[in-house]
């Protein structure tokens, strides 16, 4: 067992290392989810309020909105608690979220690399631990309600907020944001507040994975920017995948002559064989991509354009290079 953690503790002290050499970061601290990732058939459920999205679509006016809103709220829950939430991310990346019950507020900060989606996860899970029995949380995220509904409590937060809200009669309600629902717009307010408040609280394992993902990817496309002898480069300035073609053959024909790869030689122009040659300049196939529409720019010809795509292929078959790349 010993020899395990040490061999776990090596492992993430390479990873580190070759991180801060590659992307300037380390891995972050997650929190850990101590549980199952699929709620039990026989759990109870926590109380989830969809109501409003049956008369309510996105985008509809604050005219349209508060009647519905001020109705739910003063026909089914208006001797209960109300708690109003909201997460935020500014445009620097900060994470905050805030809590308002009609008396106290509160603000929070969350790492850089926490969603919107954790960061009102994590409000929720404050209120869920601090309200008074009976509450009523409203928010704005229809995708937080439906993974506490729909019982996958992989997040460690939405887990936790799972295994509380029932013992505690908390309902869960979602409402349109940013449509002038008083509590609301304090909630929003508040969150945008807590993005400029320090934290320490640990990740969830969903966003460090994804955080990381971002820093990798982005210190790829700096070092193939940078890169100016790459071959590729040619025709491609971006690390951004393209799409495939769905034939198998028009796929491999689009990826050999796009990384250069030819078993051909030229005979009639006495130069080396170049895919570059063959699609620009190469005079036995002149009148051949003037026919297909072939563009003089080698980029333009290999990019990952449908219309650009569609003549090339037809070239490759008219030639019959198709075939034998």
């Amino acid at each position: 067992m010993a020899n395990g953690r040490n061999n776990d503790s090596l492992m993430v002290k390479r990873t580190n290392s070759f991180l801060l050499q590659t992307v300037g970061y380390t891995l972050p601290t997650v929190c850990i989810r101590p549980g199952p990732k699929v709620r039990d058939w026989n759990d109870e459920p926590p109380k989830v309020d969809m109501s409003l999205k049956q008369h309510i679509r996105a985008g509809d006016p604050r005219t349209t909105v508060l009647p519905h809103v001020n109705q739910l709220i003063h026909t089914k829950y208006n001797r209960q608690p109300h708690v109003y939430i909201d997460g935020s991310k500014s445009n620097s990346g900060k994470v905050g979220c805030g809590i308002y019950d009609g008396v106290s507020s509160r603000s929070h900060g969350l790492p850089e690399a926490c969603t919107v989606f954790s960061a009102e996860a994590f409000a929720l899970l404050e209120v869920t631990e601090r309200s008074e029995s009976d509450s009523v949380i409203f928010f704005d995220s229809a995708s937080v309600l439906s993974a506490i509904a729909a019982g996958n409590v992989k997040h460690p937060w939405i887990y936790a907020i799972s295994n509380k809200a029932p013992h505690r009669n908390i309902t869960f309600c979602v409402i349109p944001g940013h449509t002038g629902i008083p509590g609301n717009e304090v909630a929003d307010r508040l969150a945008s507040e807590g993005t400029n408040l320090p934290s320490s609280i640990n990740l969830s394992q969903s966003d460090a994975m994804l955080h990381m993902k971002s820093k990798i990817l982005n210190a790829w496309a700096i070092e193939w920017s940078e890169n100016l002898q790459a071959k590729l480069r040619e025709i491609k300035n971006t690390t951004e995948t393209w799409n495939d073609r769905p034939s198998p053959t028009e796929r491999r024909a689009l990826t050999r002559i796009r990384i250069g790869h030819t078993r051909h030689t030229c005979p009639s122009c006495n130069v080396q064989i170049t895919i570059k040659h063959i699609l620009t300049s190469c005079s036995t196939y002149q009148s051949l991509r003037s026919s297909c529409s072939l563009p003089t720019s080698l980029r333009q010809i290999l990019a990952p354009c449908p219309d650009e795509e569609k003549k090339l292929i037809s070239f490759l078959k008219a030639s019959n290079f198709i075939h034998q790349l």
